[in-house]
Parts: C-alpha cells; structure tokens; sequence
C-alpha cells in the first residue's frame, strides 16, 4: 500500500520531503565543486601544554554536535599554505571512532589557527549553495539516527567511514533559503 503524501510532499530514498527538496551524494556536492573534503593528518608527536597549535580530534565534538576545547591536544604547525588548517565556517565530521561515536559532526567557528587529526574529516562548502552550518546539523543528525553504523568499517576496537563511503551517502538539500532558515532556527535552539 503506497503511503498518501500531502500535495506538496514527494516521496525519496530518504522518505517523505518536499517536493522542492533534491536528495544529492556528498559525492555530487564535490563533483560540482560546492564542496571540499579532505581528511586530516596524523601527528606522532603532541603535547598537552600549548606548545603549538591545536590537533582537533574525536573527543573533541560532543555528542550534541558542538566542539569541546576542556581537552587539547597541541602539534607543531604546519606550514602555512598546507591545506589542513581549519576555516571558520569549516564542517568537521568524527570518521574514526567507536561504532557508536563515529560519524559525530561539529561546525567550526572558533577563531585562531587549528589544524584536525587523521581521525578527523574536514568538509569546506566552496559555493553558497548549501549552508555549511545546516550540512553540519544535518550530517550530525544521521549520526544521532544511527546511519552511520550502515557506513562503517568495522576494525579492531574502532569503526571508520572513508572518504568514499562518505561522498557515498545521500542528504536532503533544500533550496539555499530553506537550508538557511533551518540553521537560523537550530542556531537560536
């Protein structure tokens, strides 16, 4: 029995959206150059002290999605043109952790110079048609559903999501005002 949707709904692979709603890959975000992705960096050598600058990693995202400083871990920098320091506006995605904590998702806004871990993935929108805060609560809300158990790898006392898997997974993508009036919303909540 097919499910009656009210006139301006349609039915996806995600379920019911409005009909003005496309449902995109992370991947096709890419391919049309609206969104950069890349992971971050391993670094053997840390400190606790401040010597450096910050290594954002796992424990650093909430499970509510926000970014947590209490506990820094520090690193050398790294150049100035490398592609790994974090831009306010910037989305960070958890891709390696427990089976239950991966996939945890924090928007960036902190000012200073920060730099993200190799358990860490950076995902930067390059065009104004997606609204990074909205993509950042919106990636943070499938882990709060699950989904990302579906994507994982499973190893040895972790689970991660690859940058294939993760251009793999397919979003809502309302119009631009739409996307903007959402984060303005969960801004104020």
């Amino acid at each position: 029995m097919s499910e009656i949707l009210p006139d301006d709904f349609q039915m996806t692979e995600l379920g019911p959206l409005p009909k003005e709603w496309r449902v995109v890959k992370l991947g096709e975000l890419i391919k049309r150059r609206l969104l950069l992705v890349r992971n971050g960096f391993s670094q053997g050598q840390h400190n606790e002290i401040g010597s450096g600058v910050p290594h954002l990693r796992p424990f650093n995202i909430t499970n509510e999605g926000n970014l947590d400083l209490s506990q820094i871990k520090y690193i050398a920098p790294p150049p100035e043109d490398d592609p790994h320091w974090l831009h306010s506006g910037d989305v960070i995605f958890n891709n390696t952790n427990s089976e239950e904590l991966v996939g945890k998702t924090a928007f960036f806004d902190l000012d200073g110079q920060f730099v993200l871990s190799n358990h860490m993935t950076l995902l930067r929108v390059i065009d104004p048609q997606v609204d990074a805060y909205w993509l950042s609560r919106q990636l943070h809300y499938f882990w709060y559903l699950g989904l990302y158990r579906s994507f994982c790898r499973r190893h040895v006392n972790q689970a991660s999501i690859s940058l294939e898997r993760l251009k793999g997974i397919p979003i809502p993508l309302p119009p631009l005002d739409e996307q903007r009036a959402i984060a303005h919303v969960l801004r104020t909540v």
